[in-house]
């Protein structure tokens, strides 16, 4: 599990300023369902000039004190003991898809594909990319890994891929660890960075609370709820030399 928390402060009226010592810090702790995944805690915390116990945090949510999905302007002081989510989990596998949905969009076979995955950890999105190339060769420091791999997809789809340890010339480069893709055409050169936008079905939508990142909470869901079908989603933007562009729109010319 993880914890969203948000906070919000008192309004002070005339009340609060003669009372605002007596009236105590609300610390209102749910356990939110989800939809075929485990359940996440939800702490809304109303507070006054003070601040947030970070104690009482820790007493409500236990071991999700380590794990919390807070608004990023929140300081929280290294010695409290709590910890923020920012791995960002789901972006590489957004970004790959949108690579995978760019490729197929063309409507075309490309002619090669040169695959950097170094320490052979994106084999998933090598199957994927299979049927948009004739020909596939992965620089990796695996290649024991890749040999099975390579074996597997012979196997299965009849396609060679080869293995190497320096990066070619190719019409297509991933570099699936830095979620980078170029395509080379006869007429231009285009690198692809930085998806961002995209949608999630109404179930999961309607758990978002728009005072943490969208991509950060998004990434918790799947990690530690298990909602696993987030991994399937693509950008709907993506960022080609500079410029930003709808996923949709882009041909290569």
């Amino acid at each position: 599990m993880f914890c969203l928390l948000k906070i919000s402060e008192r309004k002070y009226g005339l009340k609060e300023k003669i009372f605002g010592r007596f009236l105590k810090d609300i610390y209102e702790l749910k356990t939110v369902p989800v939809f075929k995944g485990a359940p996440f805690y939800k702490l809304n915390v109303t507070v006054g000039k003070k601040g947030v116990d970070w104690e009482q945090v820790k007493f409500f949510v236990g071991k999700c004190a380590n794990r919390l999905l807070v608004n990023s302007a929140v300081f929280i002081d290294e010695t409290v003991g709590v910890g923020r989510y920012e791995k960002n989990t789901l972006y590489p596998k957004l970004m790959q898809n949108t690579f995978v949905t760019l490729l197929k969009q063309q409507n075309k076979s490309f002619d090669d594909l040169c695959f950097i995955d170094k320490k052979a950890q994106s084999a998933e999105l090598l199957y994927k990319l299979v049927p948009c190339f004739n020909r596939i060769s992965v620089v990796t420091d695996n290649k024991p890994q890749y040999e099975k791999i390579c074996d597997r997809i012979l196997e299965e789809t009849g396609l060679c891929v080869t293995t190497q340890s320096e990066i070619k010339n190719a019409s297509v480069k991933i570099d699936a660890e830095r979620n980078i893709m170029t395509v080379v055409t006869e007429n231009n050169i285009y690198n692809i960075t930085d998806g961002d936008g995209f949608c999630v079905p109404t179930v999961y939508e309607n758990l978002y609370d728009e005072t943490v990142e969208k991509l950060l909470f998004y990434s918790a869901l799947y990690e530690f709820c298990g909602v696993f079908e987030l991994a399937d989603l693509s950008f709907e933007t993506i960022v080609i030399n500079g410029e930003k562009k709808g996923t949709n729109e882009v041909i290569f010319t």
